[in-house]
């Protein structure tokens, strides 16, 4: 990865659990900039932050390929992640999944949010579809699914 932010050492190595499994999407966490999180082609999903000392956050979300990851831009730090599998999910900030959306017929392939807000957020998918999903309070603080 690199970072031209820093002249001396741009480039970055992102150690995966699954090396013989590459990246597919990554997006940067709006208020930590040293947090990245990206998604593999196995459907996992982790969170990295470069300044820390702990490990990356690991989790298999998905059953196929990620296609596209994306932090609310609020203070919530909720992750939204869609993928071949023709879902959405939605996690916290230690990814653990809140929300599960499967009404898309194919594969779903772009996320985004409201400009801060983290109760809103759409969805566009290979079957002609743009779909408006609401995260509740409700399922943020009782990591309910739907």
């Amino acid at each position: 990865m690199w970072d031209r932010r820093k002249p001396d050492k741009p480039a970055s190595r992102i150690d995966v659990e699954f090396p013989s499994c590459s990246p597919t999407t990554a997006a940067w966490h709006p208020q930590q900039r040293s947090t990245i999180a990206f998604g593999d082609e196995l459907g996992n999903v982790t969170v990295k932050d470069f300044l820390g000392t702990e490990p990356a956050r690991v989790e298999k979300i998905h059953s196929r390929r990620v296609n596209s990851l994306g932090f609310s831009t609020n203070g919530a730090s909720l992750l939204a992640s869609v993928s071949d599998d023709c879902s959405l999910a939605v996690m916290t900030s230690e990814l653990q999944e809140i929300f599960r959306d499967r009404q898309h017929q194919d594969f779903v392939k772009g996320v985004c949010w409201l400009h801060g807000d983290s109760s809103y957020l759409t969805t566009v998918g290979w079957d002609h579809l743009v779909l408006h999903h609401t995260i509740t309070p409700a399922a943020e603080s009782a990591g309910s699914s739907s």
